[in-house]
């Protein structure tokens, strides 16, 4: 029962957001469902087939209600994913982890998505950040804290994987020892720097330098480029 109110609670507030009212479809005799349940098929059920065998009726009948009378009022619909937009008009999000539906409030951002927003809840990611920590004991606070250039070297990587620079032939071993033997004081800096204003470089070990934290902060992201 907390489970259905929980979901006629979010129904309520998607038909809220986009302003919908069962009388929107009435005038359509051929339409024998509420926007209500509509709406809740398509937000239950990701696959368009499943949610039209929720509402009793053909799939193709669920895409003549969707195509001639929700779509006018809903714009700019990606038609396949109308499970996901109805939810973000109402401030929701579900989460690929556990599948529960949650306010938008209950994920962090991640830039590196294209909505800006974690796939995962907080719960979750912090149920997946403990795990993996457990099988990872090297990346534990106390590890990051005894082990800093270890730590930079992982962070770099990482961050160079997400952007697509570190290529499949780099020396890993070879970028981790750079790291490693970074002088006390120095910064280990990309020479043609991996989001360059003129010229982007790689995660590669010999695309790696020390360099002093001021000579560091002068460098920035620049890279001298000769144009002849």
């Amino acid at each position: 029962m907390e489970e259905y109110m929980e979901i006629e609670y979010v129904i309520n507030k998607v038909l809220s957001a986009t302003g919908f009212t069962n009388q929107d479809m009435a005038s359509d005799k051929r339409t024998e469902i509420s926007v209500y349940e509509l709406f809740e098929s398509l937000i239950l059920f990701k696959d368009r087939k499943a949610a039209a065998e929720h509402l009793s009726i053909t799939k193709s009948k669920l895409e003549y209600i969707l195509r001639t009378r929700v779509s006018p009022l809903v714009p700019k619909i990606q038609q396949e994913q109308w499970h996901v937009h109805l939810l973000e008009l109402a401030g929701f999000r579900r989460c690929f982890k556990c599948d529960a539906i949650k306010e938008v409030s209950d994920f962090t951002r991640d830039i590196s998505r294209k909505s800006g927003i974690n796939g995962q809840c907080k719960q979750c990611a912090c149920k997946s950040t403990a795990l993996f920590r457990l099988a990872n004991p090297e990346y534990s606070k106390e590890y990051r804290q005894a082990n800093p250039e270890q730590h930079k070297e992982y962070c770099a990587t990482y961050a160079a994987t997400k952007l697509g620079a570190t290529p499949k032939w780099a020396d890993l071993n070879k970028i981790k020892t750079i790291y490693k033997n970074c002088p006390t004081g120095m910064h280990v800096d990309h020479i043609i720097p991996l989001r360059g204003e003129l010229v982007c470089g790689l995660h590669v070990e010999n695309n790696l330098q020390y360099l002093s934290p001021e000579q560091n902060r002068i460098k920035s992201n620049k890279f001298d480029v000769v144009v002849t």
